[in-house]
């Protein structure tokens, strides 16, 4: 039997945090600014550490330049273990981790620097100057049923508009499972700005606890409402934390934005463990699962029927085998086991029971945030469509693309002649890159991960519109190949994004480019990059801060030409927005100054030059090489839904 062991939360595996992603933030459509990403950490120590690695202890004849003076540390561990190394002396201006000590059936509550247990340690900072002598704290309690409430308040900024942030979440400790809590997280946020915006978020989310402190390092103690805590921090996030287990404060400045989360009280409850797991499956596939699962049970599930492709979890791909064991179960998983892609339709009238639906269904296009319930026959417009039904504990769906169909026809003008290319497009091909792309409805991050999905000159419609492209210039030579395709370029419908797809920004797969007949700097500038790859051509993208352009490579740089060099490749600029600039040509409020970004694109696999110069490297159908960045990214954006 072959069994995929994954956990519900891939963190699992390592130090984790739980994260209360209080939101991908509510965006006013004019202000396409990255949401904050602002997390509350709360976690456990764990009951039973796992065994740790022992670091090397230093060498007695250990010196720095410039160390101060060496003093001791000794430990008490108050009942419990230290197991491996605990450095037992330190130099002063030196910053130092103290050892995690273990005690069967407590819960070590930190190191003190009195007996009495009155001042916590967190670790030798730079600034000590004493000999140490340090007392372990311990806490014989769990805390599976208790909770706490915490305030949120602070201030972002999206540009230059000021935000504000409100709210409360609360986190349940669920149950403990191997020396690790299950934590539960309920929040309530509200987002406003003086200017009227306003909205309210609810979230629910759990996760496994993990290390308290993470890459967070201690820099002494303070005050809580009178009460004395350790402080850990890395300059931006500042955790204040009673007995290595409460977080009474977390503050997150950076810079401009400033958030404070507050704990407001501490209760107990009677935690519900049970879980009845989220599963679709797409038809005809079935799935069985163990019954009355808990939180943190270890369970397979398995997938049987035709044309089982994959399971996927939490929204990624987990394994190609039929069995998924789930490490520890948690009420938010999500477990889907798909077979192959979308079946094409002629028409969008459709009765679910005739795809293996019962009962009301829910709708859902491939870039839409919420479902659409509908009962009865269905009448869809083209275009793909999820569509599923409502019944447990495992839930079908079907993928749907109700076709569509168009011809590509474009005319223009290359040396005195008018040229037509045409071709016959169906909708469901355009939209196979988005859909094989697990990121595809990210779209408006104009960096090097953004750009690389757009490669695409093995396309077969960016294939096939080379080659026609090929046929109408035969017998010309290697620049007048790269001419010809320009002007081909350049006389598409210039179309910003936001009146072709309703978005600020959207960069297009050179298909969609095709079939929307229209494109903007970046969607045209990709689309002659691609195109000259498919034709043989070393190319690549470039981006500024207001604009994209193409480069190309040519064997010979004439009289006039703009080129600039990237690794080793000598590129052509070739504005693809306009003939006004000529072939070649880089107005001066671009070049490589006002440069961010090159991607190259290499030569396509299935490309073969029979034009211009011989013995050019032909394709090899690699991803394209290392990037550079030499600027960052000047446009982000952000995507208000998840990737499937």
């Amino acid at each position: 039997m072959n069994v995929i062991k994954v956990s519900s939360h891939p963190e699992v595996a390592g130090t984790w945090f739980l994260s209360v992603r209080l939101l991908h933030m509510p965006m006013s459509k004019w202000a396409p600014v990255a949401a904050i990403a602002i997390s509350v950490v709360v976690l456990a120590v764990l009951l039973s550490l796992p065994e740790e690695e022992t670091p090397e202890p230093l060498d007695e004849g250990w010196e720095v330049e410039n160390a101060g003076e060496r003093h001791t540390i000794s430990y008490d561990p108050s009942g419990g273990k230290i197991s491996g190394y605990a450095q037992n002396y330190y130099f002063e201006g030196a910053y130092v981790e103290l050892p995690v000590p273990q005690r069967s059936g407590y819960f070590f509550q930190g190191w003190f620097r009195d007996a009495g247990l009155t001042v916590p340690i967190g670790a030798v900072t730079p600034y000590e100057t004493e000999d140490l002598s340090l007392h372990a704290s311990w806490g014989h309690h769990g805390f599976v049923g208790t909770a706490y409430d915490v305030s949120i308040i602070g201030v972002y900024y999206n540009g230059d508009l000021e935000h504000h942030i409100e709210g409360t979440a609360t986190y349940r400790y669920m149950t403990q499972v191997e020396g690790a809590y299950y934590i539960r997280t309920d929040s309530h946020i509200r987002y406003y700005s003086d200017t009227g915006f306003d909205d309210e978020v609810d979230r629910s989310d759990g996760g496994w606890s993990g290390s308290i402190t993470g890459n967070l390092k201690y820099v002494g103690n303070g005050e809580v409402d009178g009460i004395v805590c350790q402080m850990w921090s890395d300059g931006q996030v500042t955790r204040w934390i009673k007995d290595m287990f409460w977080i009474l404060r977390t503050s997150v400045d950076s810079g401009r934005d400033h958030t404070v989360y507050s704990t407001v009280r501490y209760y107990e409850f009677e935690p519900d463990t049970r879980v009845v797991p989220s599963i679709k499956a797409e038809y005809p596939l079935t799935v069985s699962f163990p019954s009355d699962l808990r939180i943190g049970d270890r369970a397979v599930f398995r997938a049987q029927g035709d044309g089982f492709t994959a399971w996927y979890v939490n929204g990624m791909r987990a394994t190609t085998s039929n069995e998924v064991e789930i490490i520890r179960v948690d009420p938010f998983m999500r477990l889907e086991a798909r077979a192959g892609e979308y079946a094409v339709l002629d028409s969008g009238e459709i009765d679910p029971a005739d795809l293996g639906l019962s009962g009301p269904v829910k709708v859902r296009g491939f870039y839409d945030r919420e479902e659409t319930e509908y009962i009865g026959r269905l009448s869809l417009e083209p275009g793909y469509w999820m569509i599923s039904d409502e019944a447990s504990p495992v839930s079908h769906y079907v993928e749907v693309m109700v076709e569509d169909e168009k011809i590509f026809s474009h005319s223009f003008t290359y040396d005195g002649r008018t040229m037509l290319v045409s071709m016959d497009l169906k909708l469901s091909e355009v939209f196979r890159n988005a859909y094989r792309d697990p990121n595809s409805n990210i779209r408006n991050v104009y960096n090097q991960e953004m750009i690389e999905r757009m490669y695409t000159p093995d396309d077969p419609y960016v294939k096939e519109l080379a080659l026609r492209l090929r046929a109408l210039g035969a017998g010309l030579d290697e620049r007048g190949m790269a001419e010809m395709v320009l002007r081909f370029v350049q006389g598409m419908p210039y179309v910003s994004d936001g009146e072709s797809r309703s978005e600020t920004d959207f960069m297009k797969y050179s298909s969609e480019t095709m079939w929307d007949y229209c494109g903007d700097c970046e969607d045209l500038s990709i689309l002659y990059a691609n195109l000259m790859a498919a034709l043989g051509y070393r190319s690549c993208v470039m981006i500024f801060d207001n604009h994209a352009m193409a480069g190309v490579e040519l064997s010979e740089k004439q009289k006039g030409d703009d080129t600039f060099a990237f690794g080793g490749v000598t590129y052509h600029y070739a504005e693809t927005t306009t003939t006004a600039w000529g072939f070649w040509k880089c107005p001066k409020s671009y070049g490589t100054d006002n440069m961010r970004l090159v991607v190259p694109f290499p030569v396509g696999s299935g490309a073969s030059r029979s034009c211009g110069s011989t013995g050019r490297r032909t394709g090899t159908g690699r991803s394209p090489p290392s990037r550079w960045n030499p600027g960052g990214s000047p446009r982000p954006g952000v995507c208000p839904w998840r990737a499937r």
